[in-house]
């Protein structure tokens, strides 16, 4: 009962006085209160401290400093990956645990959150509150309310001013990473891939099959741990994600070093025909697409869609039959919704997206059509010019001309149609470059789409496969 009033109090006061709540009062009002009902022994004292400090480690995996200032729903759903964090770190305890296990604990976390964010209720922020301590191995007090009901369909989505304070919390946590520790001994690395800004990629062998090491760069003065929170960052997301057009997270190597799936080139390496076969042509590029776009579809269909933000051709990785996967999660964002806005300018200028440039910034899902229209884009016009946008002295400043001049234009308007793109794609095409976000298509249709067009280019292959029994 001295729990349960206390956190309503609590709550009832950050509602009243309209202010944000630093994320640590939150999080640590959640933990003292949910021992506050009896008498602590000495081993559950020192228990209660070790679950504190596993909670401070979750918000920082979440990317969140425990300083930061968040609404109370808000808190609901920044904690969700603390509290799947608390239930992981208790899994080899020899406490006790409530019966139903992770899959229960995440079901109730979810309803907590979809009711937090609907209603802004106390109740809701006190469910979650019960659920860390079920996370923990201990009991909720009997005066506990029941589980909220299943949250309602979502609103439509919001117009393209509004902001993630108007449509709820924008980001959704990340879970807590979760994969394989490789030791290093497991692990020969190799020669180099390829260096970016913030990464380098080596070659590697894992038990005598070919991977791809990536290590991250220090750069910008960032310290060892804030390296190893932008690595959890990535494992957080690429560990939840299974889909045959993403490269796979096959394990953790010293901590340091994720451990990848190995793809021989990217898709200018495709275009160019440098992975042992001719350079692509129209219908190649059909078909890696094809790939791209499924790929894209699973992210932006996920309960928590997942915004890539850094859709590129250095991203698109190609084995030697032109099978694409989507790389590189490390500035991905998961969503709490669908229609969930975000507002800091990340990506690559000429694949960014007008509205992530515009200021203030503010954008959703539609970015990454954009980004994945102005890839489709370069590929049209490597086929008609044999030029990319990334190679050359001045090739990124002739993709800066030929795709960003005309949207800058007053009225903006799509870049002119390559040669080498027939009707049908070029209809499709159009739209994924259109100025107004609400103008473009949702990858799910896209994929669909696409994926007609390409059977009816290569006389109904897929049609037949899919009729065969």
């Amino acid at each position: 009962m001295v729990w349960v009033s206390r956190l309503k109090r609590c709550v009832r006061d950050a509602i009243e006085l309209q202010t944000a709540v630093p994320l640590e009062m939150i999080a640590h009002s959640l933990l003292q209160a949910g021992a506050a009902d009896k008498p602590m022994s000495p081993q559950e004292y020192a228990a209660s401290h070790d679950l504190e400090r596993q909670l401070g480690l979750a918000i920082e995996t979440a990317g969140l400093k425990p300083s930061d200032k968040v609404e109370v729903p808000d808190a609901c759903d920044r904690l969700h990956s603390a509290i799947l964090a608390l239930a992981d770190a208790n899994r080899d305890r020899a406490r006790p645990r409530a019966t139903g296990g992770d899959a229960r604990l995440e079901r109730e976390v979810a309803q907590a959150v979809a009711t937090a964010q609907r209603e802004g209720a106390a109740d809701s922020v006190l469910r979650v509150g019960q659920l860390l301590v079920l996370a923990a191995g201990g009991q909720p007090s009997a005066s506990a309310s029941p589980p909220p009901a299943p949250a309602p369909a979502p609103p439509p989505p919001a117009p393209a001013a509004a902001t993630a304070a108007a449509t709820g919390p924008a980001t959704a946590p990340t879970p807590a990473p979760v994969a394989t520790k490789l030791p290093l001994s497991d692990v020969e690395l190799g020669g180099e891939i390829a260096e970016g800004q913030f990464a380098t990629v080596c070659r590697g062998l894992l038990y005598g099959q070919k991977v791809a090491v990536k290590q991250l760069k220090e750069a910008d003065g960032k310290t060892e741990a804030e390296l190893e929170r932008e690595l959890e960052w990535e494992v957080g997301i690429m560990s939840t994600l299974l889909h045959p057009s993403l490269v796979a997270l096959l394990g953790v190597s010293d901590g340091k070093r994720l451990v990848l799936e190995f793809r021989e080139g990217t898709l200018y390496d495709a275009m160019q025909g440098n992975l042992g076969g001719d350079a692509a042509d129209a219908a190649a590029v059909r078909a890696m697409f094809a790939d791209v776009l499924s790929g894209l579809a699973y992210l932006h269909t996920r309960a928590r869609p997942v915004v890539h933000r850094d859709l590129k051709p250095p991203n698109v990785l190609c084995d030697g039959r032109r099978r694409c996967k989507l790389a590189d999660f490390g500035t991905a964002q998961p969503l709490a919704a669908a229609d969930a806005r975000l507002s800091e300018c990340i990506g690559t200028a000429l694949y960014m997206a007008p509205e992530v440039e515009r200021e203030p910034c503010s954008y959703g899902l539609a970015a990454d059509v954009f980004s994945f229209g102005v890839m489709l884009y370069e590929c049209y016009y490597y086929l008609e010019h044999g030029e990319d946008f990334y190679n050359g002295d001045f090739a990124l400043f002739n993709g800066l001309e030929v795709v960003r001049t005309p949207l800058g234009e007053d009225p903006p308007r799509v870049p002119d149609r390559p040669a080498s793109c027939a009707d049908d794609e070029w209809e499709f095409l159009r739209k994924t470059l259109a100025p107004d976000e609400h103008e473009r298509p949702r990858f799910v249709e896209a994929a669909q789409g696409w994926s007609k067009l390409c059977d009816v280019h290569s006389g109904g292959k897929l049609a037949k496969w899919l009729r065969t029994g």
